[in-house]
């Protein structure tokens, strides 16, 4: 191996770290906003909770939030799973609600505003 390819390969693997970096970045989360057709509804995600709203069954367990089940045909927002990690999002389009887990940083200090996979 040549002095340029462990040069090439030290950045390779910098570059690699520094897509992981984000994920660092982002603060734990500590609420769940539900936005729904009659306002905005605020859940503290320490607590569980099981609550149905406009036909949308939300739960909260173990300090992360999914929608348990729905009405709608496509069922997406059911497999978008567990939502752990602040700026995480479920929508569920035909029955207008939308979860979104909530953290420090994303309402104090600007943290990131998305990222997409």
């Amino acid at each position: 191996m040549k002095r340029g390819d462990v040069v090439v390969l030290l950045v390779c693997l910098a570059a690699a770290g520094l897509l992981f970096l984000p994920r660092l970045l982002l603060s734990p989360a500590n609420k769940l906003v539900v936005t729904a057709s009659d306002g905005q509804l605020e859940f503290p995600l320490r607590d569980d909770i099981a609550q149905k709203i406009d036909g949308v069954l939300i739960e909260i367990k173990d300090s992360r939030a999914r929608v348990a089940s729905s009405p709608c045909r496509d069922q997406l927002c059911v497999k978008a799973g567990w939502l752990t990690r602040s700026g995480n999002v479920s929508v569920c389009l035909p029955q207008r609600v939308a979860i979104q887990v909530s953290g420090i940083r994303n309402q104090e200090s600007g943290g990131v505003d998305s990222i997409a996979y």
